[in-house]
């Protein structure tokens, strides 16, 4: 988004009547923003900073915005009732252990918070596989060259931690589309190279919740639902695959909580990373919903919801780019529908 662009809606925004003039314009009714990590000692890597989302979250109930849980708004919505309103759903990704000091923020501003859990990450306690990448590559002397591992063939120097960062990002582009046994592949192949022990998220700053993490987080009001077992990119996998991936991750929550929330989140949520099959295969499944991330937000007037492409945007730290974003859905025609 251009500077200046984020400059004016952040001057706009931060103006809670002109804000409301032009939530009540465009009728902007329903906003849901993706987090995943959160910054702390519980953090290793890159994550939202607390204060900045403390301060977020009051602008909103400055401006007007209400905060709601994601089942209650997605059934009223499928049976053709939108908030009454503006309001704001907020979901968080993956299942990290950061969650469990980032709740008490969004409790002060009686925000509820659903989880999408990818189910493997807890049970098995190691990094999930893109972290895996960038761990291994921050033990390597600066270059790294894979040639045909699982197919791919990969190189890379650099000279700075920034630069290998950047790097590792092209290299997990290159394979997230690939099934689970080719990114074990790579990973392992990584490892024989930098000579590096195996991981335990509990040493390195990447962990995941614990399933009684879990089960306390919900006495505590956090809802819990299926993010896929594995983590991977479900239009790359075969049917059966994908299949595996969703089922058990909704068995997995299931059998650890109490209350299991029957809606489901695609890995990535970008509409090249799922198809119309896996919509099938999560509702195949018994769940009534599922979130994707592909910007969409709903109206009053809207058309008739598609309850398996229901649209996210990603939460920016910067609240200028917040700001940004919700006056972005306020623009004529942006967000229609994705087309199946």
């Amino acid at each position: 988004m251009h500077p200046l662009f984020k400059s004016l809606a952040s001057f706009v925004l931060r103006q809670p009547r002109l804000a409301a003039f032009v939530r009540r314009q465009r009728q902007v009714r329903w906003v849901s923003l993706c987090f995943h990590r959160f910054a702390g000692p519980a953090n290793a890597g890159p994550g939202e900073d607390l204060v900045a989302i403390d301060d977020s979250l009051q602008w909103l109930r400055r401006c007007g915005f209400v905060f709601a849980d994601l089942e209650s708004t997605v059934r009223a919505a499928l049976q053709g009732r939108f908030p009454d309103r503006p309001t704001v759903v907020v979901t968080i990704d993956d299942g990290f252990a950061d969650l469990i000091p980032a709740l008490p923020v969004f409790g002060r501003h009686g925000c509820p918070v659903s989880v999408f859990l990818a189910t493997d990450f807890l049970d098995r306690r190691a990094p999930l596989w893109w972290d895996q990448l960038q761990l291994l590559l921050a033990e390597a002397p600066g270059a790294v060259r894979l040639q045909e591992v699982a197919g791919i063939s990969w190189s890379a120097r650099w000279d700075s931690a920034e630069e290998r960062v950047r790097q590792g990002e092209v290299l997990i582009e290159m394979i997230k589309r690939r099934p689970e046994p080719a990114r074990l592949t790579v990973i392992d192949a990584l490892a024989g190279i930098v000579g590096a022990a195996p991981f335990s998220s509990e040493t390195t700053g990447y962990a995941p919740l614990r399933w009684d993490d879990v089960r306390a987080l919900e006495r505590e009001g956090a809802r819990f639902g299926p993010h896929t077992h594995t983590h991977p990119i479900l239009a790359a996998l075969d049917h059966a695959q994908a299949k595996y991936e969703v089922d058990t991750s909704w068995a997995r929550v299931r059998e650890e909580v109490r209350q299991p929330l029957s809606i489901f989140a695609y890995p990535d949520g970008t509409p090249w990373s799922f198809r119309q099959r896996d919509c099938d295969l999560v509702r195949a499944a018994g769940l009534e919903a599922a979130v994707t991330m592909d910007g969409r937000w709903a109206l009053p007037a809207a058309p008739p919801v598609d309850p398996f492409r229901l649209g996210r945007i990603g939460y920016q730290a910067r609240i200028a780019d917040l700001q940004a974003s919700v006056l972005r859905l306020a623009v004529p025609g942006y967000g229609d529908p994705a087309k199946p």
